[in-house]
């Protein structure tokens, strides 16, 4: 069945109001009965009841929204893209709206507060689902110690230390290389065989790639 992917793609970007989410969870259900060549009598909780109740634990409404939603912020948190420091803005402000320190206060709070209110933060949003399907998620997308947190020159040290092994692209060709030395000039040099490249450690490359 299509329709937890095309869900999952479209619909964090819409704003939906509470009353949607439920006649879409019956239009859902009734996709599963479609599917499964059964008739609108049959019992909507054969498809809501969890495996360890007996029922088959299908994908529906909700989950595909949690998934699209906290996968979201998780891709958004590891790459240091301009993504991250929009999603760091974002969480700081559902925090401190909510009156909260950390993630699991959040979730706590969210589930006291109403769709519409929560759907201005996409972090607010993700609690709010995640108090909805009783699921509590313990994240720290900003801890110190995350690779994601470390600057690019100490990830670049450590890679030169351990003789980190890359593929890249050269005109075309995936080559091995390792991680050979930090330059002064924030570039890294990079060793395949017997020649040496140099990539830049921030920002981004004039031409992209290597010639």
């Amino acid at each position: 069945m299509c329709l937890p992917c095309l869900f999952s793609f479209s619909a964090p970007l819409i704003d939906w109001p509470e009353s949607d989410l439920k006649i879409l969870t019956a239009v859902w259900v009734r996709a599963y009965k479609n599917a499964g060549n059964l008739g609108k009598g049959t019992a909507t909780c054969l498809f809501t009841f969890p495996t360890e109740k007996g029922g088959p634990q299908v994908k529906l409404l909700l989950g595909s929204l949690f998934r699209s939603v906290w996968g979201n912020l998780e891709r958004c948190s590891q790459f240091d893209d301009g993504t991250r420091q929009m999603l760091d803005i974002n969480y700081r402000e559902a925090l401190q709206d909510n009156g909260c320190l950390k993630l699991l206060e959040l979730q706590d709070t969210a589930q006291h507060l109403s769709l519409k209110k929560t759907s201005t933060n996409e972090d607010t949003f993700a609690c709010y689902l995640a108090s909805k399907l009783d699921i509590w998620v313990e994240w720290d997308p900003f801890h110190l110690d995350l690779t994601a947190s470390s600057a690019n020159t100490t990830l670049a040290a450590l890679a030169c230390q351990v003789k980190l092994p890359l593929l890249i692209q050269i005109e075309g060709v995936m080559i091995a290389a390792v991680c050979s030395k930090v330059n002064s000039d924030h570039r890294m040099t990079i060793t395949t065989g017997d020649r040496q490249h140099s990539i830049l450690l921030d920002g981004q490359a004039k031409n992209p790639g290597l010639p």
